[in-house]
């Protein structure tokens, strides 16, 4: 289950943990117990994590604004 361990990378803080997950494939697109990549990542606040999800993302509305307010 990639989406799961991505999701639980997203949620331990794990930076190169989600980089790896994402490079194999894990989709921050696809939700797990209702909730998506980013919205994990947006509640443990972790803006490096914030900013992976985004670069990888092609679904979320809103995706510049967040960027904007990330610095990117």
């Amino acid at each position: 289950q990639p989406q799961r361990a991505l999701q639980l990378a997203i949620q331990q803080r794990h930076v190169r943990c989600v980089e790896l997950l994402i490079s194999r494939g894990a989709s921050v697109n696809h939700t797990e117990n209702g909730k998506t990549a980013l919205q994990v990542a947006t509640r443990v606040y972790h803006p490096a994590i914030m900013q992976l999800v985004l670069d990888h993302s092609s679904i979320i509305p809103g995706k510049y604004y967040v960027h904007a307010i990330l610095g990117g």
